[in-house]
């Protein structure tokens, strides 16, 4: 239900949910059985953010914790943007793991983008791609996650993709 719900809510306020979709997808990919909560978070991880819904509309829907974790993945709240990542990935486990598939999934679609917005978007993301790297390492080599040296080989070779 719960699913469904945060569904239409990108619906109502994004023309294109695909992103949310790729998010959700490396997620399972990682984890073995994702909570509805953990899934309705890729979903909805951006949409503070972007300014598309706030903390007490989001809480008044899902609850307060997931409120809480939109509200932490919203980079506004950093000056920069190294600070804004070691944020999130020294945060609660749904929301460390979102973080890094929103990266994977914002960083395979550079070359999709104009060239002169990939090759600023690639130094942005290059810049903290060892910060991802080392927190998968470093926390999260237990058994609930699927392939954890896949993605850390998805996240370098995104790292030397050529925009």
């Amino acid at each position: 239900m719960k699913i469904q719900t945060a569904i239409s809510c990108l619906h109502s306020c994004y023309d294109d949910i695909s992103h949310f979709e790729k998010v959700a997808t490396m997620y399972y990919r990682v984890i073995r059985v994702p909570q509805e909560d953990e899934y309705v978070l890729c979903l909805l991880h951006d949409i503070i953010e972007d300014g598309k819904s706030t903390f007490d509309e989001i809480e008044s829907i899902f609850g307060d914790k997931m409120a809480s974790y939109c509200e932490i993945l919203d980079h506004h709240r950093f000056g920069d943007y190294k600070d804004y990542v070691s944020a999130c990935l020294e945060s609660y486990y749904p929301v460390r793991v979102v973080k890094i598939c929103d990266f994977l999934a914002n960083y395979l679609t550079l070359l999709s983008l104009p060239r002169d917005k990939r090759i600023k978007l690639k130094a942005k993301y290059d810049s903290v791609s060892g910060i991802y790297v080392s927190s998968l390492k470093e926390c999260w080599s237990n058994s609930t996650f699927k392939d954890v040296n896949s993605l850390i080989t998805d996240i370098n070779f995104t790292c030397e993709l050529q925009v």
